[in-house]
């Protein structure tokens, strides 16, 4: 099972709230309106919580109180968990290790990206490695070793890219891979040395793809693409592990087998994850109006323990961008794709080229404000190709209502008369 980042976070201020000592007792209440001993008026005073902030440069305090140091901090953010999207998620890892008395130096647990079909994007989940299993066999005393990896017999398999794949340019890969891979290992048992071999991995069930709104969408992810066998082998060795160390091991899978695969593949898409992700299709399609905040690299940790006063300060809200008719269709339709409904997802696309597709009237005004603003047609129309890569003749068939009106838009803003 996953750790969500703040999850942990959420069970601790559960558990403090419960430990807190009442008003009655007389004790300062941390984050909570309290009556003032100490000044003359009757007014509330707030304690504030203080702000546990961190970067990759910069440990938590917690941190250096469990006796490490700033530079071990940045080996875990800078070295061993690089393309974290959170510290948080890092700073999860580290608590998890010192309850288990492991040491996240030595990398016990993985933070793995998966893609959410909630939220059409990857989020950092907290997955033991196939290293650990290791060590809990080890530890139980009866782990006696393990035989190399055996290989099936290789097998090219076929990659399309998914329909949002082809559009960005996506094609069609072959990866020539072992068909199946199976691990043995042994175990003392009443002082014999007992065999035990995993079911075989299969390299097509295993494989995982790329997601998500670009060109290598449908595509084996990078290291199941260059790496394939190890990844095999490591998934058959996490699974005969699992199998017969039950007891020290448990039934979670690990980082080498999540790798890759979705969070919530059963979802089902509701409206409000339409408006999200249209609002998020909004923001890539025109990046140059989204706010970026310069202090970006700071985070709160746990946030969810800060007040929402602090929290506000830490992070200021994004301005949205203006959600139009075809990003709404497009967020529709990726979900619908997402939850396996392909025959809706086509029939939104359908209606999308439809809806967005512009008019000549559209065109006609657009060549018009380009000539009231000093743009001569071929410039007008250079301008759309560098923009959209339409194609120079065909441009007034393959342009859509919501590319007229940003080109309008851009001529208007920069007129030459």
């Amino acid at each position: 099972m996953s750790v969500a980042p703040n999850q942990l976070a959420r069970e601790q201020q559960l558990q403090e709230k419960s430990q807190l000592p009442t008003k009655s007792s007389g004790e300062v209440l941390e984050g909570s309106l309290i009556p003032s001993s100490n000044i003359a008026s009757a007014e509330l005073v707030t304690v504030p919580k203080p702000l546990n902030v961190a970067s990759r440069e910069m440990p938590p305090a917690a941190f250096l109180e469990m006796g490490y140091t700033k530079e071990q901090w940045q080996t875990l953010t800078q070295h061993l968990f690089p393309n974290a999207k959170s510290i948080n998620s890092i700073w999860l890892v580290v608590k998890i290790c010192k309850a288990k008395n492991l040491d996240p130096l030595s990398r016990p647990y993985h933070i793995v990206s998966m893609y959410d079909t909630k939220v059409q994007d990857y989020v950092d989940t907290i997955w033991p490695g196939v290293g650990l299993y290791d060590i809990q066999a080890s530890r139980s005393g009866s782990y006696a070793g393990k035989e190399p990896a055996q290989y099936g017999p290789n097998k090219k398999f076929s990659f399309p890219p998914t329909d949002i794949g082809r559009q960005k340019g996506g094609k069609e890969i072959v990866v020539e891979a072992p068909e199946w891979c199976i691990v043995t290992i042994y175990k003392m048992m009443d002082g014999q040395r007992v065999t035990f071999t995993s079911d075989p991995i299969y390299f097509e069930e295993y494989v995982q793809v790329v997601k998500g709104n670009n060109a290598k969408a449908g595509q084996p992810n990078e290291i199941w693409r260059t790496k394939f066998r190890s990844q095999m082998a490591k998934c058959a060795r996490a699974s005969i592990l699992r199998s017969t160390f039950p007891e020290f091991i448990g039934a979670e899978p690990t980082a080498e087998e999540m790798e890759g695969r979705d969070l919530y593949p059963d979802y089902e898409p509701t409206t409000k994850d339409t408006r999200a992700l249209a609002q998020k299709i909004a923001s890539e399609r025109m990046p140059e109006q989204s706010i970026k905040d310069k202090d970006d690299d700071i985070e709160t940790i746990d946030a969810d323990l800060i007040p929402e006063q602090s929290n506000a300060s830490v992070n200021p809200p994004v301005p949205k961008i203006p959600v139009t008719i075809h990003d709404t269709l497009a967020a529709a339709e990726a979900l619908a794709r997402d939850a396996g409904k392909n025959e809706v997802a086509q029939a939104i696309a359908e209606s999308a080229k439809n809806i967005a597709k512009a008019t000549i009237q559209d065109n006609m005004r657009l060549i018009k404000t380009g000539g009231q603003h000093g743009w001569p047609t071929a410039q007008v129309v250079e301008l759309i190709v560098a923009r959209y890569g339409l194609d120079a003749k065909n441009w007034s068939k393959e342009i859509t209502k919501d590319q007229v009106d940003e080109v309008i838009a851009h001529i208007e803003k920069n007129s030459r008369k």
